[in-house]
C-alpha cells in the first residue's frame, strides 16, 4: 500500500505517487488522509479520479483546528 501524506508537489517530470496511479499496468492501493492538512483537497481529487477502487482512508486520531471536542 502506499500512503500519500505530506509529500512534494507533482511535478511534469516526476508525478510521484500520484501519477503512479495513473499507470494502468500498476494496480496499487493507497492510504491518503483527507483532512486538508496532510493532503490538499485537489490533489485527493486527482488520486480519487484516477484509481477509485484502491482508495484506502486513513487518520491521525487528532482533531483538525475547527473540530470541537465532544464528551
Amino acid at each position: 500500500m502506499l500512503t500519500i501524506s505530506a509529500m512534494p508537489p507533482i511535478h511534469h517530470r516526476d508525478p510521484g505517487v500520484i501519477g503512479l496511479l495513473g499507470d494502468p499496468a500498476r494496480s496499487p492501493y493507497y492510504g491518503i488522509i483527507v483532512d486538508g492538512l496532510h493532503s490538499h483537497p485537489n490533489t485527493v481529487r486527482i488520486a480519487y479520479g484516477a484509481k477509485k477502487d484502491g482508495c484506502i482512508l486513513v487518520t491521525d486520531g487528532k482533531l483538525h483546528h475547527s473540530m470541537r471536542r465532544y464528551g
